[in-house]
Protein backbone atom coordinates (compact mmCIF):
# COMPACT_ATOMS: atom_id res chain seq x y z
CA UNK A 1 0.00 0.00 0.00
CA UNK A 2 1.15 3.57 -0.87
CA UNK A 3 1.66 6.26 1.72
CA UNK A 4 -1.11 8.62 1.63
CA UNK A 5 2.12 11.33 0.26
CA UNK A 6 2.71 9.12 -2.81
CA UNK A 7 -0.25 10.28 -3.99
CA UNK A 8 0.25 13.66 -4.32
CA UNK A 9 1.29 14.27 -7.85
CA UNK A 10 -1.39 12.36 -9.36
CA UNK A 11 -3.68 14.00 -7.41
CA UNK A 12 -2.23 17.63 -8.42
CA UNK A 13 -2.11 16.63 -11.86
CA UNK A 14 -6.03 15.56 -11.95
CA UNK A 15 -6.67 19.07 -10.42
CA UNK A 16 -5.05 21.05 -13.37
CA UNK A 17 -6.58 18.95 -15.37
CA UNK A 18 -9.87 19.37 -14.03
CA UNK A 19 -9.49 23.14 -13.48
CA UNK A 20 -7.76 23.68 -17.25
CA UNK A 21 -11.09 21.75 -18.43
CA UNK A 22 -13.47 24.13 -16.39
CA UNK A 23 -11.95 27.14 -17.27
CA UNK A 24 -11.42 26.37 -21.16
CA UNK A 25 -8.37 27.02 -20.79
CA UNK A 26 -6.18 25.08 -23.83
CA UNK A 27 -2.58 24.06 -23.49
CA UNK A 28 -0.24 24.52 -26.47
CA UNK A 29 3.07 22.59 -27.34
CA UNK A 30 5.75 24.35 -29.04
CA UNK A 31 8.52 21.89 -29.91
CA UNK A 32 11.31 24.15 -32.00
CA UNK A 33 15.04 23.11 -33.01
CA UNK A 34 16.29 26.36 -31.41
CA UNK A 35 14.96 29.23 -29.15
CA UNK A 36 12.74 31.37 -31.07
CA UNK A 37 11.80 35.46 -30.31
CA UNK A 38 8.89 36.93 -27.65
CA UNK A 39 7.63 38.79 -30.91
CA UNK A 40 7.61 35.10 -32.88
CA UNK A 41 5.78 33.16 -30.34
CA UNK A 42 3.12 35.84 -29.92
CA UNK A 43 2.05 35.69 -33.36
CA UNK A 44 1.63 31.99 -33.88
CA UNK A 45 -0.35 32.16 -30.29
CA UNK A 46 -2.77 34.95 -32.27
CA UNK A 47 -3.52 32.94 -35.41
CA UNK A 48 -4.10 30.25 -33.19
CA UNK A 49 -6.79 32.44 -31.50
CA UNK A 50 -8.45 33.53 -34.54
CA UNK A 51 -7.85 30.37 -36.89
CA UNK A 52 -9.52 28.13 -33.93
CA UNK A 53 -11.61 29.99 -32.05
CA UNK A 54 -9.77 29.33 -28.85
CA UNK A 55 -9.17 32.96 -26.38
CA UNK A 56 -8.04 31.04 -23.31
CA UNK A 57 -4.64 29.51 -24.46
CA UNK A 58 -1.33 28.48 -22.35
CA UNK A 59 1.92 28.10 -23.94
CA UNK A 60 4.61 25.60 -23.22
CA UNK A 61 7.84 25.62 -24.98
CA UNK A 62 10.07 23.16 -25.79
CA UNK A 63 13.83 23.01 -27.71
CA UNK A 64 14.86 19.81 -29.72
CA UNK A 65 17.79 19.97 -32.15
CA UNK A 66 16.32 16.75 -33.58
CA UNK A 67 13.71 18.01 -35.60
CA UNK A 68 16.43 20.08 -37.16
CA UNK A 69 14.23 23.14 -38.70
CA UNK A 70 10.89 23.53 -38.70
CA UNK A 71 8.31 23.30 -35.34
CA UNK A 72 6.11 20.41 -33.95
CA UNK A 73 2.67 22.18 -32.54
CA UNK A 74 0.81 20.05 -30.63
CA UNK A 75 -3.08 21.71 -29.08
CA UNK A 76 -5.37 19.58 -27.77
CA UNK A 77 -4.01 16.36 -28.88
CA UNK A 78 -4.09 17.19 -32.31
CA UNK A 79 -0.50 18.15 -33.63
CA UNK A 80 1.19 19.49 -36.86
CA UNK A 81 4.57 18.41 -37.68
CA UNK A 82 6.36 20.45 -40.10
CA UNK A 83 9.87 19.57 -38.99
CA UNK A 84 12.33 18.65 -41.73
CA UNK A 85 12.87 15.62 -39.40
CA UNK A 86 9.58 14.26 -40.27
CA UNK A 87 9.88 15.13 -43.90
CA UNK A 88 12.67 13.12 -44.48
CA UNK A 89 11.09 10.40 -42.44
CA UNK A 90 8.30 10.23 -45.03
CA UNK A 91 10.54 10.66 -47.77
CA UNK A 92 12.78 7.80 -46.65
CA UNK A 93 9.67 5.53 -46.13
CA UNK A 94 7.75 6.78 -49.90
CA UNK A 95 11.34 5.88 -51.52
CA UNK A 96 11.12 2.10 -49.75
CA UNK A 97 7.77 1.69 -51.49
CA UNK A 98 8.18 -0.55 -54.53
CA UNK A 99 5.34 -0.44 -57.20
CA UNK A 100 4.26 -3.45 -59.12
CA UNK A 101 2.48 -2.83 -62.45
Amino acid sequence: MRASGSYLPEIVTAFIGQYKQNKNIHTVKLTTAAPISEELKSSIMDRIRTGMSLQNLELEEQVDAGIIVGFVLEIDGRMVDASIAMTLIISESSSRTTFYL
